[in-house]
């Protein structure tokens, strides 16, 4: 189990009705616990939608990278032959 010092998240559950009161409190234990450190609190979900978002942008690079690999292969061809 990791010690105190190596702690880097902690998840918490609630209601969507009681988010905001629950991230108020923890921002302000936060600070009282550590007060030159940034309070970094997001929701899980908008870290997924974030992932699913990169990798929808990898399908993309993916799938047009060989198309203008073809296309400047065929540039530098013409321009080499003609």
């Amino acid at each position: 189990m990791a010690k105190p010092d190596g702690y880097k998240y902690m998840v918490v559950r609630t209601s969507n009705a009681k988010l905001p009161q629950v991230a108020a409190f923890l921002q302000t234990i936060w600070h009282e616990l550590a007060p030159n450190l940034p309070y970094r609190g997001f929701l899980q979900s908008d870290l997924i939608e974030k992932e699913l978002r990169m990798a929808q942008g990898f399908k993309s690079i993916a799938f047009f990278k060989p198309l203008l690999l073809c296309y400047f292969q065929r540039q530098v061809y013409l321009h080499k032959f003609h």
